[in-house]
């Protein structure tokens, strides 16, 4: 059954609100207002259709750790369960980490009370030391873009969005992972395609209440909040709590670089959608 349809205002409410929900299969989808099909998130493309690399190590780690830790026993099942469920158990408590720096910095965006764990603290100082060196004006957080080109249509819930000092329109996407990766890359890449595709479209861009004759430049960054497992035995403790520390890594992102990439991705993802199709004759 699917999630409840949630729905997300667009950035600088350009048209209506777009409907998200998420599918049996946890592919997370978007309707449009104007369209009758339901078209895929960003980030359902890209996972669908892009593996990372930095995250098949990980689990491989997680597996040669936890076979290591049972030489030379013999494997009974619930071990064998246990050993492959291991990834599954950290990557949903690094999901919920993440969540929670997602909604702490959204409460500060949006002055809003909000509390800090003493393990997100280092974290939550290297965002307000981001913020004062980039005080750009909020636009607003947590808000959809689409896309509809036909046969490209796809839509997202981007970040932040802000405006520069020169009329620019930044998106910024934060990440708690280890590192910045090409996926992460390609995902602003497609937000910002769609936030030009939505701006051109209006009749007359209107900016703080006046209309404007040239549409602004939306560019995107990757921000991440460094971060790194405790040690044990000269390897990472990965049953323990991330450790944060007061720095963040950003990148901006090149749409001549990471569009074209986004492109040949959701090409993949619609390949693997018309193979459910396939009519498989054995003999």
């Amino acid at each position: 059954m699917t999630t409840p349809e949630v729905p997300i205002k667009t950035v600088m409410g350009i048209n209506e609100e777009i409907i998200q929900f998420t599918q049996d299969n946890g592919s997370r989808k978007y309707l449009l207002p104007f369209v009758p099909a339901a078209v895929p998130s960003v980030t359902t493309v890209i996972d669908n259709s892009l593996r990372s690399f930095g995250l098949e190590i990980w689990r491989a780690n997680w597996i040669k750790e936890g076979l290591e830790d049972h030489v030379p026993n013999v494997l009974l099942d619930n071990d064998i369960d246990k050993i492959l469920g291991a990834a599954d158990k950290e990557a949903q408590r690094a999901a919920d980490v993440g969540s929670e720096i997602h909604g702490i910095i959204d409460a500060i965006l949006n002055n809003r009370r909000y509390d800090v764990r003493s393990q997100l603290e280092p974290a939550i100082d290297a965002f307000d030391r981001w913020r004062q060196q980039h005080p750009w004006e909020l636009i607003g957080a947590e808000e959809g873009v689409y896309m509809w080109d036909p046969p490209v249509t796809y839509a997202g819930q981007v970040d932040a969005v802000f405006r520069d000092e020169y009329g620019n329109i930044i998106i910024v996407d934060w990440k708690s992972s280890s590192d910045i990766y090409e996926s992460h890359l390609i995902q602003v890449a497609a937000y910002v395609y769609a936030l030009e595709s939505m701006i051109e479209s209006v009749d007359g861009f209107v900016s703080n209440g006046t209309k404007q004759v040239h549409t602004p430049t939306v560019r995107g960054m990757v921000v991440r909040f460094d971060n790194k497992y405790p040690m044990k035995n000269g390897k990472k403790d990965r049953t323990q709590d991330k450790i944060f520390n007061n720095r963040i890594d950003y990148a901006w992102v090149d749409q001549e670089i990471w569009m074209p990439l986004f492109e040949s991705v959701y090409k993949i993802s619609k390949t693997k959608e018309a193979m459910k199709y396939v009519d498989l004759i054995r003999v």
